[in-house]
């Protein structure tokens, strides 16, 4: 395509003003005021420039058009970032934008930047996970500069700086270099008012006024080799922004072309035309994308909008700038009563009536006419009704004609190499005049319905030859002068083709006569004087066409995705519903098989299943659902009706296809079907609860009201006998209720922690033990509870840590021993003893002397509630409630491990529990941290950077419970808060040493003055992340 020449010189300062443009429309999507683009170019210049990297100026161009990718999308790419990119189409959006780039050369260098943007050096990106080694340092500095702006754009004005240190932070895990990263720092140190000015539409401008030097491919460049591509990558752009206006901006400037070529090249340059038909368009710029029907249903004010914004784009193009004056007049009315008002007649610019009438018949046959598209003849007579009050009258006949040849098959917009040879006459005109059979496919649905008969006649239009065939064509026989039997326009029309016969051309049209009959003639070059003609009857074929182009608008107007296919599954054709529906274009489709739309989950026998159903002629169809997928990679899920197509001897001709999504109506079942399981799961939880407040009324009846009454009778007696009783009598009693009352308190913890099991409340909070510490505690609380009455002997060797939850564990063995303390003959000793069998399983074992268990009863004593009787029938085994060994077996299961009992020889019982030793559990080799600290910010931002780091941590208040922790655990690191650092902390800290020692860490989260000598770190805020690692390393070190 052709552009005025214009000084080289200027080629940056145009290529600067395009891209800015594009970046103009990427911001301009759904009314987002946003300037994301133009914020994250300026970031991503800033750390480049300050980096010192030689590409800082592809680096802002790929910046400012980053999110190209993303135009078209639901919402603005912005929006889907606040979501963090969990839709498939929006994380697909770099590889997008990057094959979008690619299609124009002079952005094809900025093809990785864009691609590679949101990918991270630790492989936690996308769109394909790489990581550092693999990605440019370009790509990572836009990525940082993206997320800085994110995290502005949300922040208050004031807490702007705060942001962007902690996005800063948030980067460094893994995200960006940290050279990139000490960049921005010492850019927003360098410029205090940089944070804001981001935000100032003024400064912002300013600021993006200047070309960026050092751009690959634009020295020495013309204004043909350089607007040439970009205003056309800048058209796709606009285009590109609704699914109904794809391909706008090129048909118009085809169909523009062929008017002025026609019209002659010594009335306009048909060049001229086509370009401004190529940017009529781009001032929708001005308009939202949810707005453009207002530029459809022909708003005043929004047109205005838009032709103001195109006059200004336009006009800054030094090689284009003589269009704007045309481009600002497209939308203006013949009579005046367009857009600009009073605009009218010939005071139109000529480029901008031809224009009128291109982009009037592509609105009524496209999809920006209200009622949807017109066929190609109802779209001409619609056109026809404009004549007069809007479109030029002096162009009509000329420009209806030239439409009704070029546009009777909508041209596809072709690569963008070919682009010159889209708008050429010859190439318009190519689909009528190319000898040869017809490509399968769009526009080639033709049918011959009659023979052709050979007809000879001389320069008087007589016939010499085929006088017999023209009088059964005709329907009477033809007068002397043929021309006399037609009528006068098609007796005009049948001279001009014996001219074009006599020139030695090949010429066709469709001839009427007197009585209206339609005769196809095709004029051969001319013998001897004589005229050779083709001829044959057209009223059926006419018909047929019409009816062809009928079904034809109905195929390409339907709502549901229809696709042709060969007998081979090959893509002949298929509607703009398809390619809407499925995200593909219709060039990368036609010609490829239909298993592209297969997404992998229906097995092969479910397509043998339906392809046996279609090439069955008994049956010929299926019907049914399926999921496939779209080209972005997300999944759908349609309902399919394929058919096979056959000819009349039955042989199959291909296949056509409706697809209709049911995305919404899969989604909606599959709430409801979540729905009615939640349901069952509540209804399940009211029958439990019912069942538990059954079992209360029963516990409260019984098992709690037999205590307190016990515990009112003996206060009563009390009461009434204080003076009277000696006090080693009143102190019995006292310890009576006091028994009774810790009993009952037992009672109520265990009824609820068996209720926090069954309900799935418990979670278990695994940590690496030592259990030979563990079964040690818990045996030194059961000497103590059992008072001397019995002696409890523990075989706890050295064993490996175990990841499993300390307290739970601790109760099941306490649960264990205090029933074997229970029940052990008075002077005996109980058993516990840990071991590991083998290295996939650990055993805990408690055995005592008591009565044992009947062996009828050793399989149902862990059910809830259930006791059974001694030996000989005195108390009972498991006297109390019996929920103690229900909560021991359901809290082993919790831990993936079983429980039982089994009868000793010689007497007695012995509940083994035995779980699973997993060496592969990540947190046995995570080093272990015990923090001896409150609820401050500090101390809470301490322990989630050490969990972040890979720690496994546990927080404590009391001096105890951390004691109990080191016994159990062996953490390699303790972390005291200079709150908790008492005296008997200290000497706590100081008599540490039985096992290996911790590394000790004091917090100053008071900041206070350094802490004892003993202590190995002293850590004061703000700690940073860095500081946490290396505390972590050195302390893992240490520890081997």
């Amino acid at each position: 395509m052709r552009v005025r020449p214009v000084d080289p010189a200027a080629a940056p300062a145009v290529f600067h003003g395009l891209v800015r443009t594009m970046a103009e429309v990427l911001d301009a999507e759904d009314g987002w005021p946003a300037s994301h683009a133009g914020r994250v170019a300026l970031l991503a210049r800033r750390i480049a420039t300050t980096m010192g990297l030689p590409e800082a100026a592809a680096i802002y161009y790929a910046a400012l058009l980053h999110d190209v990718g993303g135009s078209g999308l639901d919402e603005h790419i912005t929006v889907h970032a606040e979501r963090g990119f969990a839709e498939p189409s929006a994380q697909a959006h770099p590889r997008l934008g990057a094959d979008w780039v690619e299609a124009t050369p002079l952005l094809a260098p900025l093809r990785s930047l864009i691609e590679l943007h949101h990918e991270r050096l630790d492989g936690g990106g996308f769109p394909f996970g790489r990581t550092g080694g693999e990605l440019p340092i370009g790509a990572t500095v836009i990525g940082l500069a993206d997320s800085l702006e994110q995290a502005l754009r949300m922040a208050s004005p004031r807490d702007r700086r705060a942001a962007a240190s902690r996005a800063l932070q948030t980067a460094a895990r893994g995200a960006a270099p940290g050279t990139a990263l000490e960049a921005a720092r010492a850019v927003i140190a360098a410029d205090p008012g940089l944070l804001d000015a981001l935000f100032d539409a003024s400064a912002m401008r300013s600021a993006h006024d200047t070309p960026q030097p050092g751009y690959p491919g634009l020295t020495g460049l013309d204004h043909g080799g350089l607007i040439t591509p970009l205003a056309l990558a800048l058209a796709r752009l606009i285009d590109g922004r609704d699914h109904r206006t794809r391909g706008h901006s090129a048909r118009v400037a085809r169909y523009g072309f062929q008017i002025a070529s026609a019209l002659g090249a010594d009335v306009i340059d048909p060049w001229d035309v086509a370009w401004a038909g190529l940017l009529h368009g781009v001032g929708a710029v001005a308009v939202p994308r949810r707005q453009l029907e207002l530029l459809w249903a022909g708003d005043l004010e929004a047109i205005g909008r838009a032709q103001l914004r195109a006059v200004e784009i336009v006009g800054g193009l030094p090689s284009l700038e003589h269009l704007a004056h045309a481009i600002a007049a497209v939308r203006a009315r013949w009579d005046g009563g367009g857009v600009p008002r009073g605009l009218g007649g010939e005071q139109i610019p000529l480029v901008a009536r031809i224009l009128a009438y291109a982009d009037a018949y592509d609105a009524i046959a496209g999809y920006q006419s209200p009622t949807g598209p017109a066929s190609h003849p109802q779209a001409l007579e619609r056109l026809r009704e404009q004549v007069g009050p809007i479109l030029d009258p002096h162009l009509a006949e000329l420009a209806l004609a030239t439409l009704d040849r070029c546009a009777a098959v909508p041209p596809e917009a072709p690569a963008p190499h070919a682009w010159a040879s889209f708008f050429t006459a010859e190439s318009a005109l190519s689909a009528t005049t190319t000898a040869g059979p017809r490509p399968v496919g769009r526009g080639a649905l033709l049918v011959d319905l009659e023979p052709w008969q050979a007809i000879a006649l001389d320069a008087t239009t007589a016939a010499t030859a085929g006088r017999q065939a023209l009088t059964e064509l005709l329907g009477c026989a033809p007068e002397p002068d043929l021309a006399a039997t037609l009528t006068p326009a098609s007796a005009t029309e049948l001279r001009g083709l014996l001219t074009a016969a006599a020139a030695g051309q090949t010429a066709t049209a469709y001839l009427f006569t007197a009585a209206g009959r339609p005769v196809e003639v095709v004029a051969l070059p001319s013998r001897d004087g004589q005229h050779p003609l083709l001829a044959r009857a057209a009223a059926n074929r006419l018909e047929t066409m019409e009816r062809l182009a009928l079904f034809y608008r109905n195929f390409l107007a339907s709502s549901e995705g229809v696709v042709f296919a060969d007998p081979t599954g090959r893509i002949l054709d298929v509607n703009r519903a398809f390619l809407d529906l499925f995200g593909y274009s219709l060039r990368e489709v036609i010609g490829q098989h239909t298993r592209m739309l297969k997404s992998g989950r229906q097995p092969e026998a479910f397509y043998r299943q339906m392809w046996g159903a279609i090439t069955d002629p008994a049956i010929g169809s299926w019907s049914g659902e399926l999921i496939d997928r779209r080209r972005d990679g997300r999944e759908l899920h349609v309902l399919m009706r394929i058919s096979a197509v056959r000819d009349a001897s039955g042989a199959c001709v291909g296949y056509i296809a409706h697809h209709q999504d049911i995305s919404e109506r899969k989604r909606a079942e599959a709430e409801l079907e979540r729905r009615d399981a939640e349901l069952v799961r509540k209804n399940a939880e009211l029958e439990r609860l019912n069942q538990f407040k059954t079992d209360m009324v029963a516990i409260t009846s019984h098992d709690l009201k037999s205590p307190l009454a016990a515990i009112v009778g003996v206060a009563e007696l009390l009461g009434k006998n204080l003076d009277r009783l000696p006090r080693e009598r009143v102190t019995a009693y006292l310890d009576r209720i006091g028994d009774t009352a810790r009993n009952l308190t037992t009672f109520i913890n265990d009824l609820l922690d068996l209720e926090k099991i069954e309900s799935g409340a418990l979670a278990l909070d695994r940590v690496p033990i030592h259990l030979d510490q563990l079964v040690l505690e818990a045996a030194e609380q059961a000497r103590a509870a059992a008072a001397g009455r019995v002696s409890v002997e523990v075989t706890a060797p050295r064993l490996a840590p175990v990841a499993a939850d300390p307290l739970r564990l601790e109760q099941v063995i306490g649960n264990l021993l205090a029933n074997a303390c229970k029940f052990a003959a008075d002077g005996t000793a109980v058993e516990l003893s840990v071991a590991a069998p083998d290295p996939a399983r650990i055993r805990i074992e408690v055995a005592d002397r008591g009565p044992g268990v009947p062996p009828a009863h050793l399989a149902t004593i862990f059910e809830r509630y259930y006791q059974t009787e001694r030996k000989g029938g005195g108390s009972k085994r498991g006297s109390g409630q019996g929920l103690g060994l229900s909560i021991v077996r359901s809290l082993v299961e919790l831990h993936r491990g079983r429980v039982w009992a089994e009868n000793r020889p010689g007497g007695g019982c012995r509940f083994v529990v035995e779980l699973p030793m997993d060496r592969d559990d990540p947190r046995l080799g995570q080093p272990v941290v015990v923090m001896l600290a409150g609820q401050t910010a500090e101390a809470l931002e301490v322990l989630e950077q050490l969990a972040a780091a890979g720690a496994v941590v546990r927080r404590v208040d009391t001096l105890p419970e951390l004691r109990r922790l080191q016994r159990v655990l062996e953490p390699q690191m303790v972390v005291v808060a200079r709150a908790h650092l008492d005296a008997d902390v200290i000497a706590h800290l100081e008599t540490t040493g039985a096992r290996p020692r911790p590394t000790q860490v004091l917090l100053d989260d008071e900041h206070g003055p350094g802490g004892p000598a003993l202590l190995d770190v002293h850590l004061a805020p703000p700690v940073l992340p860095d500081e946490i690692r290396a505390l972590l390393r050195h302390t893992v070190r240490g520890a081997t």
